[in-house]
């Protein structure tokens, strides 16, 4: 049996679905609680998720499951679309295999399509041994980090070409009560948190320090813009981010140009003062 945690209560694309002995469970798109509930009672031998406003070929959880033969993690081609235009296929020709370790690797080195839950099935047994959850702090790069601690047990990873997910990533997209500035925040501490995930002497440790110190300096950047309109150097003076601030600027950044020195030097006084330079 195959678990999919749907996000929205549409079944339709799963019903369409050529494999039948399947168990939906329908949670909210932004509730992590209840998919983490949803991790610990899935009772399939592996677990896939789906979003209710994407669409799906008919085959796609019988190509999945193929894929798991030998396998810990079975992934698939898919395309983004808007309007019925196709905005980005993934570029994969032939199938292959590859360790976890090859696998995180990949999804810095190309994470604007490899980063996704959805297009990928994980073991149960995995999930529920390990204690797998998403993080339920973060706002941003949670399905990140939660791929991230699944590939430390995946030893073997398939990769397969066809494009059977159809993402539909902006239609009906929620937007977010919190600010530019807050929004980064969250994301740098999800690239921090990602990083403890890969093995110190992986290839992509040093791009995934890029990844991480750059994330800081854009989140910098908006808490400059949001302190200017409101004049307030102390405005973040009190967020999590002065102590990132301080092991991102440790790690090897290497700075592009005169602006990213400039941000440099502002998150290096913040760090220090907790004070935003005006």
């Amino acid at each position: 049996m195959i678990s999919v945690i749907l996000f929205g209560e549409n079944k339709k694309s799963l019903e369409k679905q050529t494999l039948k002995d399947i168990e939906i469970i329908s949670v909210g798109a932004e509730d992590i609680s209840a998919r983490n509930k949803a991790l610990k009672e899935v009772k399939g031998e592996y677990v896939t998720f789906v979003s209710a406003k994407d669409e799906l070929a008919p085959d796609y959880l019988e190509y999945l499951t193929k894929g798991m033969v030998g396998a810990h993690l079975s992934v698939c081609g898919y395309n983004i679309e808007e309007d019925g235009k196709c905005l980005y296929e993934t570029p994969e020709s032939v199938p292959r295999m590859m360790s976890g370790e090859d696998m995180q690797c990949r999804l810095f080195y190309q994470y604007h399509y490899q980063g996704y839950l959805q297009n990928k099935m994980f073991r149960r047994q995995i999930i529920q041994s390990k204690h797998l959850l998403f993080d339920e702090t973060l706002e941003e790069n949670g399905d990140f980090l939660f791929l991230m601690q699944y590939l430390r047990y995946a030893k073997l990873v398939r990769l397969q070409p066809e494009v059977k997910y159809h993402f539909h990533p902006y239609q009906g997209l929620k937007k977010s009560t919190k600010s530019d500035a807050m929004m980064k925040i969250s994301e740098t501490e999800g690239y921090l948190r990602c990083l403890k995930e890969l093995p110190k002497r992986s290839d992509a440790m040093w791009l995934g320090e890029q990844t991480a110190a750059g994330s800081a300096l854009m989140a910098y950047e908006a808490m400059e813009i949001e302190a200017r309109k409101k004049n307030d150097p102390e405005l973040f003076v009190k967020s999590s981010m002065k102590k990132m601030a301080k092991k991102c600027l440790k790690l090897d950044y290497e700075i592009e140009d005169e602006e990213e020195e400039q941000l440099f030097l502002g998150l290096l006084e913040y760090s220090k003062t907790g004070k935003v330079l005006l």
